[in-house]
């Protein structure tokens, strides 16, 4: 399965944090799948860290650091990822949040 994380499901996976669902991890750890981040996630993080209003430490350095490596690719704002593969279909988004 191919599946594409909205910005807070990758934070809370980053951070660690409780909200997201297990059965969310289970899709995003099992190495059958792929998993992508689009490059608009890492700018509303710069975004949110620089006014103030998202406290992530490392900023978005540590945030692009953590999808590398967690092996996320980024998808980038034309549907393809840096390394050329179409954007996913599957969409893992905020649930229960």
């Amino acid at each position: 399965m191919r599946c594409l994380l909205d910005t807070h499901t990758a934070l809370w996976l980053f951070e660690g944090n409780e909200k997201l669902p297990n059965c969310l991890r289970d899709i995003i750890f099992d190495a059958e799948n792929e998993i992508f981040v689009s490059i608009v996630s890492a700018w509303e993080v710069a975004i949110k860290v620089s006014l103030g209003k998202l406290d992530f430490d490392g900023g978005v350095g540590a945030f692009l650091y953590a999808i590398e490596s967690n092996n996320i690719k980024l998808v980038g704002v034309n549907g393809q990822s840096p390394l050329g593969n179409a954007c996913p279909k599957n969409y893992v988004g905020r649930l229960g949040g």
